[in-house]
């Protein structure tokens, strides 16, 4: 399997697993959705700027994996590459809710968002993949960095 295909058949079964949980005991899940959703919005309403703090520090997060990983980093690997790109996104997305919310509860709130940044990231871009057209496969595919080359120098003679 594909890269891709093993993501999409993975999220497939995630999906099956939470849809059958939920309807195994339906108002159990409902009141667990309820009480997220309660919280949620408690923590919503406690921020200084309400949801924008978090929608911020994820495009901050975005933006920051993005520009990191287009950095000609060639004393790296492709993956270590990318690695780098994703935990300054991290960083990136914890610094504005920190600096924006300077609260334990912005910490708190600042150090979950930054451990999902990269996840989100990988997020977008496979609902990026899965929108129609093929500009939508290739803008992902330019965004996650795939196709470049590593450029293999040939050893110097020695005198």
């Amino acid at each position: 399997m594909s890269g891709t295909g093993g993501t999409k058949v993975g999220l497939g079964v995630a999906g099956g697993v939470a849809a059958a949980g939920f309807l195994w005991s339906s108002t159990e899940g409902r009141d667990s959705i309820e009480w997220a959703w309660r919280f949620f919005r408690s923590v919503i309403d406690s921020s200084p700027i309400s949801m924008w703090a978090i929608v911020l520090s994820v495009l901050a997060g975005w933006l920051v994996t993005l520009r990191v990983g287009m950095l000609p980093l060639r004393w790296l690997s492709p993956t270590a590459s990318a690695l780098v790109a994703q935990m300054a996104g991290s960083v990136a997305s914890f610094a504005v809710v920190w600096l924006l919310w300077r609260q334990p509860l912005g910490l708190i709130v600042g150090s979950l968002i930054g451990l999902a940044a990269p996840y989100s990231w990988s997020l977008m871009l496979i609902l990026l993949e899965l929108c129609p057209g093929e500009w939508s496969n290739q803008w992902a595919k330019e965004l996650r960095g795939e196709g470049r080359r590593i450029e293999i120098k040939p050893p110097e003679k020695f005198p």
